[in-house]
């Protein structure tokens, strides 16, 4: 999450048939949408991602150049991936560190004292992102979120959304 700036979290516009749909707009112009079909969709100067557990499609110049949604698309999501990975990642300038397995890696980031794959940054980062989505689901309303000192901005949201009611005698 970029902390230049506060992320807008804006939900599907009302009178459009979307029964779901939250947009996240970072502040530095990139943009994150989750709606239904593909759990997540990005846009780039050159193509489009949709992606989701088990389901790709690549787009590049307005064409769809790699798709894998089930069987009928022929062929299987792992060879749609090696074909992605061949014809249009083979010279990429940046290169994903890869892990098999998270728990694995977590594991043998306590013995070795390096960084998992998913740090403590990028996964609180990715879980507020959620979070922010969630609530905007929740309660139809959009939301400015301030990164750098994680809280609501310009007056959007609720501190009550932050937080619960905690059971006798515990609190925070």
């Amino acid at each position: 999450m970029d902390e230049s700036g506060p992320v807008e979290v804006l939900p599907a516009p009302e009178g459009t048939s979307a029964k779901r749909g939250v947009k996240l707009v970072y502040a530095n112009g990139v943009t994150v949408e989750h709606k239904d079909g593909f759990g997540v969709h990005f846009f780039g100067s050159e193509g489009e991602v949709q992606v989701n557990r088990g389901r790709i499609a690549l787009t590049l110049g307005g064409k769809e150049v790699a798709k894998y949604t089930s069987r009928e698309d022929g062929g299987s999501l792992t060879s749609t991936l090696y074909k992605v990975k061949q014809q249009y990642l083979a010279n990429a300038k940046i290169s994903l560190y890869k892990s098999e397995h998270h728990i694995q890696d977590f594991l043998d980031s306590v013995e070795t004292r390096q960084k998992p794959i998913t740090s403590e940054i990028v996964g609180g980062r990715t879980a507020i992102c959620c979070h922010l989505m969630n609530l905007t689901y929740y309660h139809g309303e959009k939301i400015k979120w301030d990164p750098a000192g994680n809280r609501f901005a310009d007056g959007t949201g609720s501190v009550l959304w932050l937080t619960r009611d905690y059971r006798s005698p515990w609190n925070v």
